[in-house]
């Protein structure tokens, strides 16, 4: 909840945020600093800059329509042997959003976190920066284009005629992805496929087979066979058992 404390000359000030708009450039000042972006290593002998000790909280806009980080930095990046990162997507057109901030540590990306607010202001970014939680931490800035591949695997118990069980997987990928003008400019959201089944499937779920009748299963592979040489002979297949096949009750229609 956001407290008021006083009003002055027409502006209303409430606890963490002044209620101006923050696109207005006399609303916002630069997160300026070569050293905080992405690509900057922090030297042996340089010290660590901390956003604890040197940042004032309010709004800021990075230089050449930059913005925060939205991928996990490495360590002595940005000037800081943590630095700090958004763990989320940016706004879209004039939206205002809240994303945690990712304070990096030793073994996590994301050992510290807090809210920070982001407001889109057309070809730009705003960003409501308060002091890191703890030193050494930095935000960190710099280019924001990602593609990522993110398989989501299934288990299931699968059983064969046999009566013997087996561990199975389904897999499942998607792609999303987001691309920006410009290395300075604002990056689109995400643009995902739909969802691919790797593996191998049929092309017919079911199947009515008449007494004394055969029918044809097409089977098919949504990804590349593998191929193996043995002795000198090189072999592409790949070996299918069916198994929990039922038989259903026939219908009788009167």
């Amino acid at each position: 909840m956001l407290t008021l404390l006083f009003g002055l000359g027409g502006i209303i000030f409430l606890k963490g945020i002044i209620c101006q708009d923050p696109c207005n450039e006399i609303n916002h000042q630069l997160l300026k600093g070569q050293t905080r972006s992405v690509n900057y290593v922090l030297g042996q002998h340089e010290s660590d800059e901390c956003d604890r000790l040197f940042l004032t909280e309010g709004w800021y806009r990075v230089p050449e329509n930059g913005n925060i980080a939205t991928e996990c930095p490495e360590m002595l990046r940005c000037g800081s042997l943590y630095p700090t990162w958004l763990n989320g997507t940016l706004p879209s057109r004039r939206q205002r959003l809240t994303i945690n901030a990712c304070q990096r540590g030793f073994i996590k990306c994301c050992q510290n976190t807090f809210p920070v607010e982001v407001q889109n202001c057309d070809d730009f970014n705003v960003f409501y920066l308060t002091t890191i939680p703890a030193c050494p931490g930095r935000y960190c800035t710099g280019l924001d284009i990602s593609f990522s591949v993110s398989p989501k695997v299934e288990g299931f118990i699968s059983t064969s005629n046999t009566g013997t069980t087996d561990l199975a997987f389904r897999c499942n990928v998607m792609c999303r992805m987001r691309a920006r003008q410009s290395s300075t400019s604002v990056p689109t959201p995400y643009n995902s496929s739909k969802e691919f089944y790797a593996g191998v499937q049929l092309e017919k779920s079911s199947f009515r087979i008449e007494s004394g009748k055969e029918v044809n299963i097409s089977i098919k592979s949504t990804v590349p066979v593998a191929c193996k040489t043995f002795g000198g002979r090189m072999d592409c297949e790949i070996g299918i058992e069916l198994f929990s096949l039922k038989r259903s009750s026939p219908k009788h229609t009167s």
